[in-house]
Order: C-alpha cells, then sequence, then structure tokens
C-alpha cells in the first residue's frame, strides 16, 4: 500500500469532500428543491383555478337571465340564472380540488359596440331594458375571481413570498359571449 504523502493529501480531500456532502445537500433541498416545489404547486392550482374561471363564464353565458332564476312551468323548462351558474361552477371546483380558495366572485355584464371602441362594464346587476340593443353591441358575461393558492409545503424561510413560503393571491377574469340578450335585464 502506497503511504506517499500525496496520497495521504487525496484521501483527506476525499473524506473532507465526503463530510460537506450532508450539508451540501440540505442546503440544496432546502434553497432549491422545496421552493421550486411549493411554485410548481402553487403555478399548477393557479392554471386549474384558470380552467374553472373560464368554465363559470362560459356557464353562465348559456343562462336565461343575469340574476332572476326561473322556476320550470308547463311550457318551459327551469331556467337557472348566470349568476347562480357561475357560482355553482366555481364553489363545485373549489370543494373538489384541494389547496384552493375563494375570497369573492363577482359576474359582470360588459357591452361591446359591434362598430368597436371602448367596452362599458355594467356593476354586478341586470342592466337596464332600454341599454339592450342587440343589433348594436355584443354583450357578455364577465366572472372575476378572486382567491388563493396554496403551496405544497410551508417553508418558513420564504414565509412572506406568496407562492414560496404562502398562499399565493389569484385574481383571474373570464369572459364570453351572453347568449340571451334579452335576459340581461332580469
Amino acid at each position: 500500500m502506497d503511504q506517499s504523502p500525496d496520497s495521504y493529501r487525496q484521501r483527506r480531500r476525499l473524506g473532507a469532500s465526503i463530510a460537506e456532502l450532508p450539508f451540501v445537500l440540505l442546503v440544496i433541498f432546502i434553497f432549491l428543491f422545496f421552493p421550486l416545489l411549493n411554485l410548481t404547486t402553487a403555478t399548477v392550482r393557479t392554471w386549474f383555478l384558470r380552467s374553472a374561471v373560464l368554465d363559470a363564464a362560459h356557464n353562465a353565458a348559456k343562462a336565461c337571465t343575469y340574476g332572476t332564476h326561473l322556476p320550470a312551468t308547463e311550457d318551459d323548462s327551469e331556467c337557472f340564472s348566470a349568476v347562480e351558474l357561475a357560482n355553482n361552477t366555481l364553489n363545485k371546483f373549489i370543494q373538489t380540488f384541494a389547496g384552493v380558495s375563494m375570497t369573492s366572485a363577482q359576474v359582470y355584464v360588459v357591452r361591446q359596440t359591434i362598430a368597436g371602441g371602448v367596452a362599458t362594464t355594467y356593476p354586478p346587476g341586470p342592466i337596464p331594458k332600454s341599454d339592450i340593443q342587440p343589433d348594436a353591441n355584443v354583450y357578455f358575461i364577465e366572472v372575476a375571481f378572486k382567491g388563493e393558492a396554496q403551496p405544497f409545503l410551508t417553508v418558513p424561510f420564504f414565509s412572506n413570498v406568496p407562492g414560496l413560503g404562502g398562499p399565493m393571491p389569484v385574481n383571474i377574469t373570464g369572459r364570453e359571449t351572453f347568449e340571451n340578450v334579452e335576459g340581461l335585464s332580469q
């Protein structure tokens, strides 16, 4: 066995490297792996929230009215309002998908002239019948969602950073053309 000073120094350096390896791996996991895992998880949850908001806007656009629930009659079937359909879609998603929460959801009517120009957003609620002009305007239902997407783990070093150590606030808006324009006044 070679006991030369060079081989001794080489084994000593190798032993020091092996002894430092657990600390280096710990630092890599704490400062790289876990934050990336948290950010990825919060981002994926946000993407699913985006899909839910777009689905809520799509369902709300098929409603008969903006805010009035029409019960079934002999001639017509039951008709849910745009607000009911949007809220039901969002609530169903929130209940079935872990790690997301809803602070608020608003349903707006947006009017855009066919010729172009600035869009008008009405406050939540039915719009006046005198404002409904289907020959001159296109009407949209807009669902504005505010909520939070949770990270996978809580990392105390990043507790003040949204998406890394704490919940990531999310504001998402979905818009779809409303099909039954005359129902916007109800």
